[in-house]
């Protein structure tokens, strides 16, 4: 008996063993690289199941926005609030300007401009060459010489860095070389932040799509849907006019007192969105409805009100390719 006991423990901890293997899943993650637009819409990421550090997608919750309220990484802001932001040199504020006899919000980005932005700290008496060092938390750096006791100094990836100078690591990240400068723990760091872009919630909200530069940490410009009945109306709103070319052509426009496309003549150039050259085109845009779309589906890419399975590709004119890897969004970088 005790002999058959002793024989089922090696069998019990080879089982354990078993258990806590990663799943060889666990190790072929997406790339996070191009997915920091998922924070500024404020979602959560969605791990794979097994693997807590796999994320495959990520939930984005629809909630009702105030016109009167700006909204960045899952927080709300009212006007003339600060938007909370990791880069010390981008400051966004939420502004409220009057819209069709309406109070709107809206987030308005500035960089800010350093002394030492286009000049350098040149030397000091000494002949040695000075440089601007940077505290954490601080956008523009101080001139700092050689001479200047103590001196901390950080290497990093055969550079070495004067205290307080710039370390640009991967994942966007921006350190200031200090005594703790890790760059292993670069996260919990307060000497550290992203150095990403603002993306414009209000574009992300109209299911455009930014189009990522190769580092992954900005962007260039943005791959959108067709224009939804909303937007549609807001064009054919717009006056229209002659133009500034010399033809004189029978064009449509949509009239916001008779709504109904009505002809007017035009030079052929110039003009505004709400210009067409048949009837059907205006009608068709200015007046149609949206057509029915089908809801997103969970673990799907959606764009455009079409459902899209891992690996699909869009079809894009520009210089850039837009591939479904980690829904619920495409993701759009710029070609070689």
């Amino acid at each position: 008996m005790v002999y058959q006991l002793l024989l089922a423990i090696p069998l019990l901890f080879s089982f354990a063993a078993s258990t806590i293997t990663e799943p060889s899943d666990c190790k072929n993650c997406p790339e996070l690289k191009f997915t920091y637009h998922y924070a500024a819409r404020g979602c959560n990421p969605v791990s794979r199941v097994g693997c807590p550090n796999c994320i495959e997608r990520y939930e984005c919750n629809s909630i009702q926005k105030e016109a009167n309220k700006c909204y960045y990484a899952g927080e709300s802001y009212d006007i003339d609030k600060d938007i909370k932001f990791p880069d010390p040199c981008n400051r966004c504020r939420c502004y409220g300007s009057i819209t069709d006899k309406m109070l709107k919000a809206k987030i308005s980005c500035a960089l800010v401009e350093c002394p030492g932005t286009f000049s350098s700290p040149n030397t000091d008496i000494n002949n040695q060459t000075c440089y601007y060092s940077f505290k954490p938390g601080q956008c523009c750096g101080e001139k700092r010489c050689p001479d200047q006791k103590p001196m901390v100094t950080c290497s990093y990836e055969g550079n070495t860095y004067m205290e307080g100078q710039k370390i640009e690591l991967p994942d966007c990240y921006t350190c200031s070389c200090t005594s703790d400068f890790n760059p292993m723990n670069v996260k919990n760091n307060p000497a550290c932040y992203k150095h990403t872009c603002y993306f414009d919630t209000k574009m992300l909200d109209a299911g455009c799509l930014p189009v990522y530069t190769k580092s992954g940490c900005c962007y260039t410009q943005y791959h959108c849907p067709s224009p939804n009945l909303e937007r549609r109306r807001n064009h054919c709103r717009q006056t229209h006019y002659y133009g500034y070319c010399q033809q004189n052509l029978t064009y449509y426009h949509f009239d916001t007192k008779t709504n109904q496309c009505l002809p007017f003549t035009f030079s052929g150039c110039g003009g505004t969105v709400n210009t067409f050259a048949t009837l059907k085109a205006c009608t068709d845009y200015c007046t149609a409805p949206d057509p029915i779309r089908p809801a997103p589906i969970p673990g799907k890419c959606y764009f455009d009100g079409v459902n899209y399975d891992i690996g699909s590709k869009l079809v894009t004119k520009g210089t850039y390719n837009c591939i479904c890897s980690i829904p619920p969004d495409f993701t759009c970088v710029l070609k070689d």
